[in-house]
């Protein structure tokens, strides 16, 4: 849910709005990849594109939302 929000946020609509993020890449497989990488160091960073933004997650569980201006 943490990347939808940071999206609604950023496109400035409700999070309801938006496609289901499963669209884009499986959350569960997010979930547990973020999970592990957060058992112990990890330099991990996950990048996929969602409704125009870049979006960036890493091991420490940080999203980042860019906006795509190609």
């Amino acid at each position: 849910m943490k990347v939808v929000k940071r999206v609604a946020t950023a496109s400035d609509r409700e999070a309801s709005q938006l496609p289901p993020l499963y669209d884009t890449i499986d959350p569960g497989a997010l979930d547990a990849l973020v999970d592990s990488a957060a058992a112990g160091p990890s330099s991990l960073a996950l990048r996929f594109e969602y409704e125009g933004y870049l979006i960036t997650v890493d091991g420490s569980e940080s999203v980042s939302v860019e906006r795509r201006t190609e």
